[in-house]
């Protein structure tokens, strides 16, 4: 695949958001379309056939903006302790794991809602209904999808399901979903989770069924920095969910998102991911731009410019950079 637009989520992939909103992957700058509760249906829409029509004939699009942005930069990055070596952009770790020769759906996010427990400094009403609560008390602050009962034509051909937030342990949306599943034995499941619901018993039994179960649990400080920059989370909830899910077997990955009110605290972050040999991935905060660590004080910039050129942290390159020194 070296046509520098074809991406092969337009053929395999989809991601369906609160509000009904579809989109090609999570990076894509704008939905393509509403879902109906017809699964299978969403990949042989109009829009999805204009998109690969575009991508076959090596035409720009314009909501793949940030990946072609991300190719332009040398090289592939390495996440801090492990043997990946990632693609440069989602496209291209989408096109190394998929192929453009059929269209069938193999891979589909879900993110039934915005129902979350947590109000992430950072975060906003889209995907925490919390934020959506305190910033506009005058409209509705949760923002669901077609009742989980009403889905319908669920391809066999899924073998990832990737369950978004909101919090999706908070509700049993993801359990129902599950159980319409006839292939669950081939099944890979994976959670974006904030760690602060344990895993009861009817969801590991089901889970357990699961060919494969892999938990992405964010992290953005340690003890007080926690509850600080992630308000409603609890320090021990969290250490209690990562060992559970390491007692359970599952997989699961440390994911750190960095800005400019936990920054400081990476050295302390880094150390606990030493010690207790977590497998870590790191972003930055862009948006909303107050919260990019280039607005960091003086001395925090030099405290943390000293820590990285002394440390193997993972997009070492990309923070100093960023620090704007």
């Amino acid at each position: 695949m070296k046509n520098k637009t074809i991406c092969s989520a337009f053929w395999k992939h989809a991601n369906i958001r609160s509000d009904n909103r579809i989109f090609p992957c999570c990076r894509f700058k704008y939905p393509v379309g509403k879902f109906n509760g017809d699964v299978g249906e969403i990949l042989h829409t109009p829009v999805y056939q204009e998109l690969r029509r575009k991508a076959l004939a090596g035409e720009e699009i314009a909501g793949c903006k940030k990946c072609y942005e991300e190719e332009k930069t040398a090289g592939a990055t390495k996440p801090f302790r492990t043997k990946e070596i990632l693609a440069p952009s989602t496209r291209l770790e989408f096109n190394a794991t998929y192929n453009c020769k059929d269209v069938n759906l193999e891979f589909l996010e879900v993110g039934f809602d915005n129902i979350c427990n947590l109000m992430c400094v950072m975060c906003s009403p889209e995907w925490s209904n919390k934020w959506g609560q305190k910033l506009h008390p005058d409209l509705p602050p949760k923002q669901l999808i077609k009742d989980t009962d009403s889905l319908e034509n669920i391809p066999d051909t899924i073998s990832t399901v990737l369950f978004l937030g909101g919090e999706p342990l908070m509700t049993t949306r993801h359990i129902k979903f599950l159980e319409k599943f006839k292939n669950l034995h081939q099944l890979k499941v994976i959670y974006n989770t904030n760690g602060t619901y344990k895993i009861n018993d009817k969801v590991k039994s089901l889970l357990d069924k699961c060919k494969e179960v892999f938990f992405y649990i964010s992290v953005d400080g340690i003890g007080e920095v926690n509850d600080r920059v992630r308000e409603g989370s609890n320090w021990k909830d969290v250490t209690y969910f990562i060992n559970q899910v390491r007692q359970y077997g599952y997989k699961y990955q440390i994911t750190s998102s960095i800005h400019n009110e936990n920054i400081r605290d990476l050295p302390n972050l880094y150390n606990w991911v030493i010690e207790n040999d977590h497998d870590w991935r790191v972003t930055l905060v862009t948006y909303p731009e107050k919260f990019q660590i280039r607005h960091s004080t003086p001395n925090t910039k030099k405290i943390i410019q000293k820590f990285l050129l002394d440390n193997d942290v993972p997009l070492r390159k990309n923070i100093l950079e960023s620090l704007d020194i």
